[in-house]
């Protein structure tokens, strides 16, 4: 008697612990959670994407000739507008891509030393430049689902697709002077106008925050690849090297996808 009751009573103790739960009014636990699984990441493979835009303030740096004559770079600000997704296959890691059309440029303001020391405007000029940009980023969210505060660091290539530029006080009296910016690997010494290289490439970085469909990011880009080109024609001059700078504050909508 005492060895089979040893037999059942484990069993009738098992059977009992559910029905005490349902008593209280308590679901039995799930075989998920007595397994210490975090439920978001069992979740399916999974693609977002929707429209995109922002705002972002540019500059260059690297344009700073020496001898009498000074350069001072000044932000400029701008926009952005296009697509952008997400893809992840659960848990906090995410890839994060997009094309957007971005408007960005800068401020410059030339001075001339005289000979008293000091300083006179000689110029002020003010570019802007269009690209069709594409960043690449890995990001890592706060919560397994993808939900929350984010950081995200990686890559992008530009296009150069225009840009225009004003060039005011270059004399007294004198009355502006606009054109266009052009894209050119190399450009003549003595040539007329403002040329840029066709394509830009660089290293962003920033933080974010993912409430629902809506993701806000702040964000830092960093050129690698000069602006300038190269002289042509043989002359021995070189061009000065100067590079993007920019940072941006965009709003992202997944209005398409699996609902999280």
């Amino acid at each position: 008697m005492f060895l089979s009751a040893r037999c059942w009573l484990p069993s009738l103790f098992s059977l009992m612990l559910p029905l005490a739960g349902w008593a209280q009014g308590a679901p039995a636990p799930d075989r998920r959670v007595m397994e210490a699984q975090d439920l978001p990441t069992l979740a399916r493979t999974s693609f977002h994407f929707g429209p995109s835009g922002g705002l972002n303030g540019a500059d260059v740096r690297g344009v700073e000739p020496g001898g009498p004559r000074a350069t001072t770079i000044g932000l400029r600000s701008g926009f952005e507008a296009g697509v952008a997704g997400q893809w992840a296959r659960g848990g906090h890691w995410a890839l994060q891509a997009g094309a957007r059309y971005t408007r960005q440029g800068y401020t410059q303001r030339d001075q001339v030393l005289v000979a008293n020391g000091a300083p006179r405007v000689a110029a002020r000029a003010e570019y802007r430049l269009n690209y069709l940009t594409v960043p690449v980023s890995v990001a890592y969210a706060q919560f397994a689902n993808g939900q929350g505060i984010q950081g995200y660091a990686g890559l992008y290539a530009a296009k150069f697709l225009a840009g225009r530029y004003e060039t005011s006080d270059v004399a007294p009296g004198a009355p502006p002077v606009r054109g266009r910016v052009r894209a050119a690997d190399a450009r003549p010494v003595f040539g007329r106008g403002e040329y840029v290289r066709p394509w830009d490439a660089g290293l962003q970085a920033g933080l974010g925050y993912r409430y629902g469909p809506a993701l806000l990011q702040v964000g830092y880009t960093h050129g690698l690849r000069s602006l300038a080109p190269t002289l042509s024609g043989g002359s021995g001059f070189t061009a000065s090297p100067y590079y993007n700078r920019a940072v941006r504050l965009s709003l992202t909508y997944f209005a398409f996808g699996p609902r999280d």
